[in-house]
């Protein structure tokens, strides 16, 4: 919960996953990024009755923030390739997340457009 209400101060939407998972916890909210709040009560409560839940943070215009997602080897290589980094990185279970500010959320979602392996998420 601290984490969460750290992040939401910081100005970063957050929305509950599932432990262990980085899908949205259903019962607690159900549209997932679309319930995101940044709102201190309505984090506690969903820590309060989920204490294990993940941290989901939500992308675009909504936390200013933009996502390149590098899945796999194809995607740490597309990635080496087209020269990506970022001071704020983080590993993932299969490859790696590069963070950008992004106030206006002018970067959209995508699938393997930039190259393979590598999506994006922000708006949408």
């Amino acid at each position: 919960m601290n984490h969460a209400l750290k992040y939401a101060a910081d100005g970063f939407a957050v929305f509950p996953c599932r432990p262990g998972d980085k899908q949205p916890l259903g019962a607690l909210a159900p549209n997932g990024c679309l319930d995101a709040t940044t709102d201190a009560e309505t984090i506690k409560g969903w820590w309060t009755k989920c204490p294990n839940a993940n941290i989901g943070l939500a992308t675009g215009a909504k936390s200013g923030l933009a996502v390149v997602d590098l899945d796999g080897q194809m995607g740490m290589m597309s990635g080496r390739l087209l020269k990506l980094s970022s001071p704020v990185a983080s590993l993932t279970g299969n490859g790696k997340h590069l963070f950008y500010s992004d106030p206006g959320g002018s970067l959209k979602n995508s699938v393997k457009k930039l190259a393979a392996g590598v999506d994006t998420r922000g708006t949408g």
